[in-house]
């Protein structure tokens, strides 16, 4: 018999090794999700919210706990007609600039609406960014972007990412002030 047999199992479940794994509970960790809850809290009561931080050393579960409080977050928002929230998720892992990050953004809101991606060069800074206001804009609602593993972009001369409230206050402006309570 060989070295690798069908009927030895190291782990008695080993789904909670994947990457894709969410869990239905998390512990030891309630004074921080319950501080996750109320930063997010404002939308469900249609408010603008404030960014939301999350930081620690690797493996403390950020991602697991971001996942873990969208999840029940989009849940509950389908329960209120005039609440609409929209998700998007890119991990910055691979990625340097604020430039790749708002090309990333645009092609992962095309790509939930079955639109054509954008090139990741050929484009100028500002007009990614044009695009990308425009994305949001055309999705409407509240939209809870989430960088995972932001701390891989840009120097101290990359500000379009390392300054989000001027980022976002440039998109409220662009919109009619009926569609800014949904920020």
């Amino acid at each position: 018999m060989g070295m690798f047999q069908r009927d030895r199992q190291v782990f008695a479940d080993a789904e909670p090794l994947d990457d894709s794994y969410e869990p239905e509970d998390i512990r030891k960790r309630d004074e921080e999700l319950k501080k996750y809850q109320r930063a997010l809290q404002p939308i469900i009561d249609n408010r603008p919210t404030s960014n939301i931080f999350l930081y620690g050393k690797t493996g403390t579960g950020k991602t697991v706990a971001t996942k873990f409080m969208l999840s029940h977050l989009e849940a509950d928002t389908a329960e209120y007609d005039d609440v609409q929230l929209s998700t998007v998720w890119v991990s910055c892992e691979n990625l340097s600039s604020s430039y790749q990050v708002a090309v990333a953004l645009v092609n992962e809101l095309r790509d939930s609406q079955d639109k054509d991606r954008i090139s990741a060069t050929g484009y100028s800074q500002q007009r990614v960014f044009d695009i990308l206001y425009e994305e949001l804009d055309a999705l409407g609602g509240t939209v809870v972007i989430v960088l995972d593993e932001i701390d891989n972009i840009g120097h101290s001369d990359d500000t379009p990412l390392r300054t989000p409230s001027r980022t976002i206050k440039r998109l409220r402006r662009r919109r009619p002030p009926s569609d800014r309570r949904h920020q």
